[in-house]
């Protein structure tokens, strides 16, 4: 930040342009989202069809009913649900086509919570480059699903990870004054991000601990060297560290009660005991163990040095601020190690450990705390510089220049170094040519993710809520029984609530569907009685020619983009 010794309106000024550029930045990548996005009606990723039947649940007044699963309650976190819900009232917008118009707005929290977070504790110049490695640090080959930045397409992992930044900034003010009121806001943005998605809150949550922890010694100790008192006194030091685990246990305690919403159908019906392990043990092959050579060779780049550069710049600093930075980045780096030894455990050892959200999330943050070091770093170099040029001016000019200037100097020479690092960023990853960010070809796009949208709107207008459904294909149950919010006989094993056992529901869609394919009416008809209405949904090329005992037990209902959907007949 530009020094308190530098004129007012020369501050002024600044801060003027600083956020006219930021404006400017998000401005243009908003703008670029919604070009891309504005003619799509379907989103391209299961994640947000399951929040779509969450959101479909939350219309039809059934919450906290499990969008998919008979007689259970919510697993998932709900609010990207509530918002497509809120949004369907107000507008009458379908919440498929709301997830793709609200992704570029509400993907914005990214960027601006961590430039929010980066300004606020490490200056202007680290917010604005650590903002460009957000926008333009990705590159086209890496998936959209590891990696923390601006995506026109909705996903709470990255909303959720730019309010736990927010929070972030919120938490070290309210340290920072010991204030009760702003560790009430944290815990409220806590228990949020905790509705928004998991992977976030537990990130903040240890985090935040273990910046709690480090505070208290330091008030108890007086080691650190901006502690007010020091070692002088002793009690006042106490006094100080019972109110931190004061405040931190009142945000503790907001957080809980925002997240009952989601946390109080699971603490009531389950226990939080998990008898699926399967949604939590999922990985992208980019984060899988055989590919950890692969990233560690990647992560060897010039953005990478300065991010190292950053973290020594931490560690030099020993200040509050860069505590929570450092506790932040700890916290990350252990997740990221637990995710690659629970996979060497599975594999050497056939030791199967519960995860607590599958293992890409922790590539997000780490991407994530990846761009605040970049931020500081490269305001690190930029001072370096400065004191550099300074050194120069003693030897060469024999006299330093004045100290009154010099701060302004310094912090021209950051912001100069931010400036040229985000350039640098832009010209290897320009968002304009960047997939992601163009205009789909809608004929493939329609083959691809919009032929599920009639047949999807023929289920919510003629089935019942707990009618269930047989599909025979993992796609075929997610892109269209999900969103729909009506129940699956036998979901996919990422998609299934983990607080259920799977070998239940394996039995009953075998009993269920094998002798109906056989035309074992008798064995058919004791397993459908016990559901309301039963549809089987099939491919068209698996009708050429259909055997005679599966027509007698069912019959055609709805036929559209080559999908035919049947409803079974009723047993007498």
């Amino acid at each position: 930040m530009v020094p308190e010794s530098s004129p007012v309106p020369f501050q002024t000024l600044s801060w003027v342009v600083y956020c006219l550029l930021i404006a400017a930045l998000l401005s243009f990548a908003l703008t670029r989202a919604i070009l891309a996005t504005h003619e799509c009606l379907w989103p391209i990723g299961w994640d947000l069809l399951r929040d779509v039947g969450m959101g479909q649940t939350l219309v039809e007044g059934r919450y906290p009913e499990d969008p998919i699963l008979l007689g259970e309650t919510l697993w998932y976190n709900p609010l990207t649900g509530a918002m497509l819900a809120l949004g369907n009232i107000l507008s009458g917008i379908s919440m498929p086509r709301l997830g793709v118009l609200l992704g570029p707005w509400v993907n914005l929290a990214a960027p601006l919570g961590l430039v929010i977070f980066v300004t606020l504790l490490f200056g202007r110049a680290a917010g604005l480059a650590g903002m460009c490695i957000v926008f333009f640090g990705k590159a086209a080959t890496v998936p959209i699903w590891v990696h923390f930045w601006y995506s026109p397409w909705l996903f709470p992992s990255l909303y959720g990870a730019g309010i736990m930044l927010l929070l972030f900034a919120v938490y070290y003010k309210a340290l920072e004054r010991r204030s009760y009121a702003g560790h009430a806001v944290a815990g409220l943005l806590l228990g949020l991000v905790f509705m928004a998605h998991t992977a976030p809150a537990v990130v903040a949550g240890g985090a935040l601990l273990v910046c709690s922890a480090w505070e208290i010694v330091c008030l108890l100790t007086g080691c650190c060297a901006d502690q007010e008192g020091g070692k002088a006194d002793r009690a006042l030091g106490r006094r100080k560290a019972l109110k931190v685990m004061t405040t931190f246990g009142l945000m503790l305690a907001v957080a809980f009660l925002t997240s009952l919403p989601y946390t109080g159908s699971i603490l009531w019906n389950y226990q939080f005991r998990v008898q699926s392990p399967a949604p939590s043990l999922f990985a992208l092959d980019y984060v899988l163990l055989e590919q950890l050579p692969d990233r560690l060779v990647e992560a060897l780049n010039w953005r990478n040095a300065f991010a190292v550069l950053g973290a020594v710049a931490l560690l030099y600093r020993r200040d509050r601020a860069a505590r929570l930075g450092l506790c932040w980045t700890l916290t990350v780096v252990l997740l990221f190690v637990q995710h690659y030894t629970w996979q060497l455990l599975e594999r050497r050892f056939a030791i199967l450990v519960q995860g607590i959200v599958p293992g890409h999330h922790w590539s997000i943050h780490l991407t994530a705390v990846r761009a605040m070091l970049f931020g500081v770093g490269v305001s690190a170099a930029g001072g370096l510089a400065a004191d550099a040029v300074r050194r120069l001016c003693s030897v060469i000019l024999r006299s330093a220049p004045a100290s009154r200037s010099f701060p302004v100097f310094r912090q021209g020479l950051m912001f100069v170094a931010a400036c040229v690092a985000g350039l640098l960023v832009y010209a290897m990853n320009p968002l304009t040519t960047h997939l992601d960010f163009q205009k789909p070809d809608m004929t493939l796009y329609h083959e691809y993710h919009q032929r599920s949208m009639p047949l999807y709107e023929w289920i919510l207008e003629n089935t019942p809520p707990d009618a269930v459904f047989i599909c025979h294909e993992d796609e075929i149950a997610v892109t269209i029984v999900m969103p729909a919010a009506r129940k699956l006989l036998f979901p996919p094993y990422i998609y299934c609530n983990p607080f259920v056992d799977p070998g239940p529901l394996s039995y009953v869609n075998r009993i269920l569907v094998e002798p109906a394919m056989a035309g074992d009416a008798e064995a058919f008809c004791a397993e459908r009685q016990k559901y309301s209405a039963v549809y089987m949904i099939m491919r068209e090329e698996e009708l050429i020619d259909p055997p005679a005992p599966f027509n007698a037990l069912f019959e055609e209902v709805y036929r559209a983009e080559r999908l035919v959907l049947f409803t079974a007949r009723p047993c007498t």
